[in-house]
């Protein structure tokens, strides 16, 4: 697993070198963002043309194909307003060639996985499980029904862009780490990105078995220094994981 990529692609590659990553052998899942902040994220999306490579649908990913199937007639005008955010210069910049290429890969991404470990499964979401959902099974009816309907997004918009933890977080309510009503039980452990959290070292972090990979890879960057050089403790970078073991780094 990895943590919110954002078009750091090189620092990826390091960190899979230094784990002796074998791509006949292993496989990455990214908890999304594949794109925006970084420096390269078309480079980013064509890791999904890798066989060992795979992402959910993160926020960004999403706001950067709205821009560009705004005008397709199975795009809800809501959504468009619901997911935008500014245009980054690497959208800007792509020709019609390019903004096909980047369309067909995200419109690609699937909202949610689950990944099989032994008898167990674990599930991968960009931003959280909405707060009405109690079962993975539940979730999993949700998104599929959604798709069926061809509904508008609004009912799955938590899942890409929820804060409910770093809400409750800001205001002195986050639920304990090993609180019983955050566990959902159909699943081992459920995986998230999104939400990045400096007073943890920017390590990951739980809630019941509801566990946050993202690190702020993008933060190494100079231009985003200043907002976190008052943090003592860690630092950001790209945050690599076994799924069996997801809240040590390694």
């Amino acid at each position: 697993m990895v943590s919110d990529l954002h078009g750091m692609v090189d620092d990826l590659r390091e960190a899979l070198t230094r784990v002796a990553f074998d791509p006949v052998a292993d496989r990455v899942v990214c908890v999304g963002d594949l794109v925006d902040k970084g420096p390269d994220s078309l480079a980013a999306l064509r890791l999904l043309e890798e066989p060992w490579f795979t992402s959910v649908m993160g926020n960004h990913d999403l706001a950067a194909a709205v821009r560009l199937l705004a005008n397709r007639p199975d795009v809800h005008a809501d959504d468009v307003a619901r997911f935008r955010l500014p245009m980054e210069p690497w959208l800007a910049a792509l020709d019609a060639e390019g903004q096909s290429e980047v369309a067909a890969h995200i419109d690609a991404l699937p909202w949610l996985l689950e990944i099989p470990v032994g008898d167990a499964l674990i599930g991968v979401v960009h931003a959280e499980v909405p707060e009405d959902i109690e079962r993975w099974t539940d979730l999993r009816c949700r998104v599929e029904q959604v798709f069926a309907d061809r509904a508008d997004m609004a009912a799955l918009a938590p899942l890409v862009k929820g804060r409910r933890y770093l809400r409750a977080l800001k205001a002195g309510e986050l639920p304990e780490a090993d609180d019983p009503q955050a566990v959902l039980p159909d699943v081992r452990a459920v995986l998230h990105g999104h939400t990045i959290r400096a007073d943890t070292g920017f390590r990951p972090w739980r809630v019941g078995n509801r566990i946050h990979l993202d690190s702020g890879a993008f933060l190494k960057q100079p231009a985003w220094y200043d907002t976190w050089a008052h943090v003592t403790e860690g630092r950001p970078g790209l945050t690599l994981v076994d799924v069996t073991d997801p809240m040590t780094p390694l």
